[in-house]
Parts: C-alpha cells; sequence; structure tokens
C-alpha cells in the first residue's frame, strides 16, 4: 500500500490522472478526479497539491469545472492513479508561483 505522497510523485511523474477522496469539514463528500501538478509545502509546514481539478463532488456548485484545487495532503484518502493517457500540463500552470517557494514535486520540474 503506497502512501498518498507516493502516489503524488508517481502520477506527477507519469501525468497520471488521480481519483480521491477529500474529507475535511464543509467539503462535499464524494470522490474527485484531477491532474496532479504540484507537491509543496506551505509557510505552516502542511503539505498541499495543486490539482487541475477535471471532475467530481464540488463543495461550491458554482465551480465550473476544470478549476484549479489545493488539497492539504492530510485529508485525502483512498487516491488512485487511473490508467488513462497522460495528461497535457495545464497552460495556466505557473511553477514560478510564490507559494512553490518550498515545491516537493511538479509536472516539468528538473530533478
Amino acid at each position: 500500500m503506497y502512501s498518498t505522497l507516493h502516489l503524488l510523485h508517481m502520477a506527477i511523474a507519469e501525468r497520471k490522472p488521480v481519483e480521491f477522496d477529500y474529507s475535511v469539514p464543509g467539503a462535499a463528500p464524494g470522490k474527485r478526479i484531477g491532474h496532479p501538478h504540484a507537491v509543496f509545502s506551505t509557510s505552516q509546514g502542511h503539505i498541499h497539491v495543486d490539482i487541475y481539478k477535471i471532475s467530481g463532488a464540488c463543495t461550491d456548485p458554482s465551480d465550473a469545472l476544470p478549476i484549479w484545487k489545493e488539497y492539504r495532503i492530510e485529508f485525502i484518502s483512498n487516491m488512485v492513479l487511473l490508467e488513462h493517457e497522460p495528461f497535457e500540463i495545464a497552460p495556466s500552470f505557473n511553477m514560478e508561483a510564490n507559494k512553490y517557494e518550498k515545491i516537493i514535486d511538479a509536472v516539468g520540474l528538473k530533478k
């Protein structure tokens, strides 16, 4: 059984979509599907992932998909890599954004 962080590293390396549950107070229950683009540490020391969400449960019904969503990894469960064609990097993805100062992994990151 792989950890969520390990699965995210695999998904980013292979550009595979992921399906997962997100359990945090106030979040709509249900599966979410998206393209993980970056894993990073926040200034508070939490590990987050930016996912370009393409379908699934929505807390805000006014959100038009696809949409960028930031998730705290500790609240993600039941993650599965989907066997789809590799996703395209979203044109709006900006690896130079300030929040990625403590980047852990990202699509296109030179390792």
